[in-house]
């Protein structure tokens, strides 16, 4: 069997320093669990919890038909947003199924930012790139990021360079 090198985000250390039990995530080493799912729920319900998405997708829509573009590509109406708001919506395959889930953030009337999963993010630009020739940006691990989880989570995300 090949040993396959695994991506690692800003925060592996961290994880494994913490003792979390790390697994394979689309290419990631990813934790999975820290004290227990029962404990880990009722801490996230009760407090606040932290989930480390460096390794999700990044993708960007610009310029004068970047919010024609999206909502022609997504099915909730990002003419709703304002600037720095964000869409939880899905990208919809033309047959009554989804491509994927995913967010999407207006910056601005002319630029759009997405967040599509991990696992999916090769299938979600090959699908979008056919729907239109849209200046459109794609990254991925540039910027490590942890996000609060729960109403309590009113602190900031926590933001970082990749190395």
């Amino acid at each position: 069997m090949e040993n396959i090198e695994l991506k690692k985000t800003p925060y592996n250390q961290i994880h494994h320093d913490l003792g979390a039990k790390m697994a394979e995530f689309a290419g990631y080493d990813m934790p999975i669990q820290y004290t227990g799912l029962v404990e880990e729920h009722n801490n996230v319900r009760n407090n606040v919890g932290v989930f480390d998405v460096s390794h999700m997708g990044e993708f960007r829509a610009k310029g004068p038909m970047a919010k024609q573009f999206m909502q022609y590509c997504t099915v909730n109406d990002v003419a709703a947003l304002s600037d720095g708001k964000v869409q939880y919506t899905c990208l919809p395959n033309g047959k009554g199924g989804i491509v994927d889930d995913m967010l999407v953030y207006r910056i601005a009337d002319d630029h759009y930012f997405m967040v599509p999963n991990a696992a999916n993010i090769d299938k979600d630009w090959a699908w979008m790139s056919q729907i239109a020739d849209q200046e459109r940006e794609r990254r991925m691990g540039t910027i490590g990021r942890a996000r609060p989880q729960r109403p309590e989570s009113h602190a900031e995300t926590h933001q970082g360079q990749c190395g």
